[in-house]
């Protein structure tokens, strides 16, 4: 999200919306909008991981610790961002972006292989038509 939020403008020219999807519960949801706060995108959550699975998205311990997941977590702490609030949903639960057409076509993904891996957002936003 840090790398998509500050061009959402872009993504709404293109005629697109930005939606975020957390996997912790309501009360985390309303915890993440606040902190993160002014957010003018939906913020849903999914705690059954069901719309994980769906999109393909990858979840394991050993992509949460080791090397690389660590090395990523301290760059972003470095960068400025802690999660404040501690673990929120299920911190094996590997994130992604994608685009989804209204006919329901899929023309961008990016899968997280481990932790702290972004998206590449001009790609992602070069991908919407």
């Amino acid at each position: 999200m840090a790398q998509l939020r500050p061009r959402i403008s872009e993504i709404r020219a293109r005629g697109a919306e930005l939606y975020a999807i957390g996997n912790g519960t309501a009360a985390h949801v309303a915890w993440f909008v606040e902190d993160m706060a002014p957010i003018d995108y939906p913020v849903w959550t999914d705690p059954t991981l069901v719309v994980y699975r769906a999109a393909g998205l990858k979840h394991g311990l050993l992509r949460t610790i080791g090397p690389k997941p660590t090395t990523n977590y301290a760059r972003g702490l470095l960068r400025g961002f802690a999660n404040k609030g501690g673990l929120m949903g299920d911190g094996q639960q590997q994130g992604g972006a994608m685009i989804v057409r209204a006919d329901g076509t899929v023309p961008f993904v990016h899968v997280a292989e481990v932790l702290g891996e972004h998206v590449d957002a001009s790609a992602m936003i070069a991908a919407i038509t």
